[in-house]
């Protein structure tokens, strides 16, 4: 821990509880993409990173877990805070190195050691895919930097130098660098030919698609190719549309609406899916049946398996970027578009309609949602809870311009460390940050708001109380009261005005949208961190998402060319 603080390139976070931190520090890494070092003492300190080591893993982010423990001769023998840290995360970390124990007179090869021993632990973590590396660094007394005889052996001394700065150039011992994965000419060729040959072509962007050029480059392989975009609303690509209406045009996110009321729509016959899983249930089913008439085709710089179906004809390890650049390089001459795709985009557009009205006439938490995401500024950040608050952003956030940037803890989809994770997320970017979140969630990880004591973060927290777990209205197990409530909603009767005063954020308690839009805004007027909080109730929400997807009238396709 000193040896970090004392680091003068090194920034140093405190977070009261190692859940919490582990948390902040995969929001950071999320949003950076780089890595993030955790730093703590042995025992069940260290089993407090799990849930997030976990999340890591599974949403590739890199992390970089450092572990002190008890020597080799104390394991096993019952000293105070000493259990088995060997592989404690599994095969849930990329990589685990029990590091060799500090020693009085260590040969130059183990000073060299210790450094490429953190080049490749920061190469690996950042890798595609992405993950957690644990590093495990037994010590024995003394512990605290008092002065000790031959402490630093004059060998050492000699060296300390390299062994503190590296390389004269600066550069790290070991600098590991991976090259971009671009596809060969076959395989253009190949894609080629299947969009040329394709009737009712789409792409699908799912979750955590790459960054960077990725959304403009895939949105100008639409515009070539006259296919719509099927975008997850945490894939990067549907709230950074681009400012041509025809293009936009071609950037749909109102599926899981349309899709669960037109059982009409004939299938695609090919998908060119970037990303991971979409979050909506009702595209990955329209997937799913139409494996037989459609070619499914996975592009994918890692190549780590995203069809739960089991479902799809070809994976291409390659570069998405480097992919769409050279797709749209080959199809340069626009495309109009299909019938079918038109029919989708009529349905798009009935869609937005039918919610907006709906939005009018009842303030409900899908309708706050979709009004966050059109009030948020451009270039802004939103950090969303896991169950409901994901869904309603996928259901009802429209397609937008404004590059707005959004995530989410989807790796495993818990609900724990939320709020530490959106604070890692504002102190990565040194900019502010929307939250929103349920109840529970908020409850869950309600010690976190500390680290806004710190000063680093800024946070405007939309908090929608339903009072429980809104999200278990979906599922069937609501029609088995008395035991529904009390097992699965768990109602717990509290407003989190205390909570907000406890921490220091200023609060808002609003009923309507007007309230909400002139809370949001003075919000973002403000240098403070903002709690604003909705009562929700989850049977309405429940029966407004019902009743929007009703009223398309899929099944006969009212007012929408059938194809």
């Amino acid at each position: 821990a000193l040896a970090f603080d004392h680091h003068a390139d090194i920034e140093v976070y405190i977070h009261h509880d190692e859940r919490g931190a582990a948390f902040s520090a995969l929001g950071m890494a999320l949003v950076t993409g780089g890595a993030v070092a955790l730093v703590c003492t042995s025992g069940t300190a260290l089993a407090n990173y799990f849930p997030a080591v976990l999340e890591a893993y599974y949403a590739h982010v890199p992390l970089i877990v450092l572990s002190a423990d008890r020597p080799h001769e104390l394991r096993g023998s019952g000293a105070n805070q000493t259990m088995d840290q060997l592989k404690i995360f599994g095969d849930h970390v990329k990589s685990f190195v029990d590091a060799a124990p500090p020693e009085a007179l260590p040969p130059a090869k183990v000073t060299r050691y210790l450094r490429t021993l953190v080049d490749r632990a920061i190469g690996l973590a950042i890798a595609p895919p992405a993950g957690p590396v644990h590093l495990n660094f037994p010590f024995r007394k003394p512990l605290a930097p008092v002065p000790v005889p031959d402490d630093i052996p004059e060998t050492l001394k000699a060296d300390e130098s390299f062994f503190l700065n590296g390389r004269p150039d600066g550069l790290p011992l070991t600098h590991v660098q991976r090259a971009i994965i671009q596809p060969n000419t076959a395989q253009i060729d190949s894609l080629t030919a299947a969009l040329q040959a394709a009737d009712r072509g789409m792409i699908v962007c799912g979750m955590r698609c790459p960054g960077g050029d990725f959304p403009s480059e895939v949105t100008k392989l639409a515009a070539v190719t006259g296919l719509p975009i099927f975008a997850d609303a945490f894939s990067g690509v549907r709230f950074s549309s681009p400012e041509d209406s025809s293009s936009a045009a071609l950037v749909l996110g109102g599926y899981e609406t349309f899709l669960a009321s037109t059982p009409s729509l004939s299938p695609p016959d090919l998908v060119i899916h970037f990303g991971a899983a979409p979050l909506s249930k009702n595209l990955n089913h329209f997937l799913s049946a139409a494996h037989i008439e459609s070619r499914h085709i996975i592009i994918s710089e890692h190549g780590q398996w995203a069809d739960e179906f089991h479902t799809v004809n070809d994976v291409l390890v390659a570069n998405p970027v480097d992919v769409c650049r050279q797709l749209s390089t080959r199809l340069a001459d626009p495309q109009p578009i299909s019938p079918w795709a038109a029919q989708l985009q009529k349905l798009e557009s009935k869609t937005w309609r039918q919610i907006a009205d709906r939005k009018n006439e009842t303030f409900f938490e899908g309708g706050i949602v979709a009004d966050i995401m059109r009030l948020a500024p451009s270039n802004h950040h939103i950090y969303a809870a896991s169950s409901s608050v994901v869904r309603h952003i996928d259901q009802f956030g429209t397609p937008r311009t404004g590059n707005l940037r959004v995530y989410a803890n989807r790796g495993l989809s818990g609900i724990d460390g939320t709020i530490a994770s959106a604070i890692g997320a504002s102190e990565g970017t040194g900019e502010s940050v929307t939250l929103m979140i349920g109840d529970l969630a908020f409850l869950h990880d309600l010690n976190s708001l500390s680290g806004l004591l710190r000063g680093h973060a800024k946070l405007t927290i939309i908090l929608l109380n339903n009072d429980g777990g809104g999200i278990f209205q979906r599922l069937p197990i609501r029609e088995f009261e008395p035991p529904f409530k009390r097992l699965f909603i768990t109602p717990h009767g509290l407003s989190f005005h205390a909570a907000a005063q406890l921490f220091g954020l200023d609060y808002h308690l609003v009923d309507s949208a007007e309230a909400l839009d002139a809370a949001y805004q003075q919000a973002f007027a403000s240098d403070a961190s903002h709690l604003i909080e909705i009562a929700c109730d989850s049977t309405v929400q429940e029966r407004m998402r019902l009743e929007i997807n009703a009223s398309l009238d899929g099944n006969t396709l009212e007012g929408v060319e059938e194809v």
